[in-house]
């Protein structure tokens, strides 16, 4: 499982990539297939949901496309 920062500047780090990395870049990791979690930095609540959701608004996706990465997030224990 890719864990992903969020810091409060709103940057996230990827600590397998061990760089920062953008939402497109989350985003097409998970339309990739491979299962993130989004962790807040100074909490360490897991916030994956609420950023997936900003994730799903900013972009025109199909049913089709939404389901597949919910129900990735979702098999794998992300929630």
């Amino acid at each position: 499982m890719e864990q992903i920062r969020r810091y409060s500047n709103r940057k996230c780090y990827s600590s397998s990539e061990k760089k920062f990395v953008t939402y497109k870049e989350i985003f097409d990791m998970i339309g990739n297939g491979r299962v993130v979690q989004i962790v807040d930095h100074n909490t360490n609540a897991d916030i994956t949901s609420r950023i997936l959701g900003k994730l799903v608004g900013y972009r025109n996706l199909s049913a089709k496309d939404l389901t597949g990465i919910l129900s990735n997030t979702t098999t794998n224990g992300v929630t």
